[in-house]
């Protein structure tokens, strides 16, 4: 199911999907496809769109950044998709609320799953918190801490695959930077 997820670069890669649990690795959770297909997205650029208008989304050099990846399912597939990368990890730029808000209002919230990707436990955590504050499901929430310093990453809506896309660029981060203590957003995450 869902939760948090601190890679550790000695071990495995493994997957994950906004539907699929973490794969029983410890590793770096990777894309595993090809971007080839996928729209490229700058940083503090959101995409909103439907499912069957793209194949997904990636983007680069997310640095002291978050990607955020929020997916509507309608029973059957993926609807309305916002994909996100957010310079700093900084919510509150007027275009990035928007898109927010412009996505709230398209789907109902409780149908909808999400992950966030991030360098570090501070980056993750911060943008993790803003989407639980706006009421999306923390049960349909993966929260996804790189421990580097910097990561490619990206989404592919045919099966909800969410990752980095190696080879990877950045160097490891420190590991207090990286992972601190998780156990407080852990503990809270499920009061919502």
């Amino acid at each position: 199911m869902p939760g948090v997820y601190a890679a550790d670069f000695n071990a495995p890669p493994g997957r994950a999907g906004l539907m699929l649990p973490f794969t029983p690795t410890t590793g770096r959770i990777e894309l595993g496809v090809d971007t080839g297909n996928l729209k490229e997205v700058g940083q503090d650029q959101p995409l909103f769109f439907i499912a069957g208008q793209l194949a997904g989304a990636f983007t680069r050099h997310a640095g002291e950044c978050s990607i955020y990846i929020i997916a509507e399912w309608t029973g059957t597939n993926w609807g309305c998709i916002l994909f996100n990368h957010l310079g700093g990890s900084n919510w509150d730029l007027p275009n990035n609320l928007e898109a927010v808000k412009r996505f709230s209002m398209s789907v109902d919230k409780n149908s909808c799953y999400s992950a966030v990707l991030g360098t570090s436990r501070f980056n993750a955590v911060c943008v993790a918190e803003a989407l639980l504050q706006n009421k999306f499901p923390a049960q349909k929430m993966s929260v996804y801490i790189a421990g580097a310093d910097v990561i490619d990453a990206g989404f592919v809506v045919e099966n909800g695959n969410f990752g980095e896309i190696p080879p990877y660029r950045g160097g490891r981060a420190s590991s207090s930077q990286a992972y601190g203590d998780l156990r407080t957003f852990s503990d809270n995450f499920s009061k919502f």
